[in-house]
């Protein structure tokens, strides 16, 4: 077939172009000069089709025209990177290719970086260790989409990362203003090459948690487990890390954010109760005072990734041995160290509901009260523990019964 019934019949102006590639390689390479300098004409829109020609039929000529478009305006880096995201050369690339799409991948425009990233993460499929060393290289700024895209690169479960890479890689996401699924799969994945470098990392966007627009736990929280790496001596240790950060800072904002982070990591709820009992039993006020704080965050920052979490409420109910212990010591202590137990015991005993019909039992408050009751009568009596689950049985018998009074307005108000 010539190239010119090539051009006489109806064919698609891409397969148009691939033939041209093929077949005539002088006026191909005259054609992408053309493309280049002509980027708004209909027929521009073709030029990935060209160099793919150009690349099986004349890579001298395709080399010459992947130059000139590096070295063009935003306009032709993107092209250039939209072509390499293409994918048509990744069963047998070049060392040329991959240092122009690492070079790429630093470029100043955040498109052309975004389709480095996308040709990276396609190009994994053929080298993942390869893709994966080009993606530590990227620039992604405080950008989600290009972060999204990088930490796409590393959901491979059988592609080993290096501590110095699983370093790199938190380096890369810590600027990162809201981090999105992908992000925190990637954060559970280092979690098993680098549980320490992952609670540092935490430690530092809870500390920014007072920049405008800065996130810094995800509001669905994290879908598995970050610590998983970790043994139980070490995350035992990383546990009193973030605790130990909470008491560092004296700001009400930042320790909500410890909260939140701390919470995340509740593999073994019993363990960070032990955790937070070893300050909150003492007389330490400063101790005492961060701990609290972090109890206090139980009931809102458990949410999983849409998993079914035991209320914080339940929790404590189901080991009254912690709340026991605590009241105790607290009375015995005194002061401001004991309101502050109080308080915070009251708060997560207290919060969260569920929802009810009309007429029916609410189960958050016959729950608190069956268990709050069993508790106080096997508790010596007058004790400063005995006390706290007597009043705690009280409040709850009063919700029921204002559930009961509810019920009966509503029922006139329909008479």
């Amino acid at each position: 077939m010539s190239l010119t019934a090539a051009g006489q019949t109806n064919v698609e102006p891409r397969s148009l172009l691939a033939f041209l590639a093929g077949h005539s390689p002088t006026r191909a390479a005259g054609l992408v000069r053309w493309m280049l300098g002509n980027p708004e004409r209909p027929l521009a829109g073709g030029l990935h089709t060209l160099l793919t020609g150009l690349r099986r039929a004349i890579p001298e000529a395709l080399t010459t025209a992947l130059r000139a478009l590096e070295q063009g305006d935003v306009a032709e880096r993107r092209q250039l990177a939209g072509y390499l995201a293409d994918g048509s050369w990744f069963e047998d690339a070049t060392s040329q290719e991959l240092d122009l799409l690492r070079r790429l991948l630093r470029d100043a425009d955040v498109p052309v970086r975004a389709n480095g990233l996308l040709a990276v993460l396609r190009y994994g499929r053929v080298d993942r260790s390869e893709a994966i060393e080009l993606a530590l290289g990227a620039d992604l700024g405080t950008h989600a989409q290009l972060a999204d895209y990088f930490s796409q690169t590393f959901r491979d479960e059988h592609a080993e990362l290096s501590e110095a890479q699983a370093r790199l890689a938190l380096e890369k996401l810590a600027p990162i203003e809201a981090l999105n699924w992908s992000a925190t799969q990637l954060l559970v994945r280092l979690g098993e090459d680098a549980p320490a470098g992952v609670i540092e990392f935490l430690v530092e966007r809870a500390l920014r948690g007072r920049d405008p627009g800065f996130e810094p736990v995800p509001y669905d929280g994290f879908e598995g487990d970050l610590l998983s790496g970790a043994d139980d001596g070490e995350y035992m240790r990383l546990l009193r890390r973030v605790r130990q950060a909470a008491r560092d800072t004296d700001d009400a904002l930042v320790r909500h954010h410890f909260g939140s982070v701390f919470w995340q990591l509740d593999r073994d709820v019993d363990a960070c109760l032990l955790v937070l009992h070893e300050w909150l039993s003492t007389d330490d006020d400063d101790q005492v005072a961060a701990a609290s704080a972090l109890l206090w965050q139980m009931p809102f920052g458990r949410v999983r990734g849409g998993e079914e979490r035991e209320e914080a409420w339940v929790v404590l109910l189901r080991r009254p041995w912690f709340v026991v212990d605590l009241v105790q010591r607290a009375a015995e202590h005194g002061g401001r160290v004991q309101e502050r137990v109080d308080e915070v015991l009251r708060a997560v005993l207290s919060a969260g509901t569920y929802g009810r019909s009309m007429g029916g039992i609410d189960p958050r408050w016959k729950g608190t009260f069956d268990r709050a009751s069993v508790v106080a009568r096997i508790l010596p009596q007058g004790t400063p523990a005995q006390q706290f689950f007597a009043s705690l049985e009280t409040y709850a018998k009063r919700q029921l019964e204002e559930d009961e009074l509810e019920d009966e307005e509503y029922g006139e108000e329909r008479r």
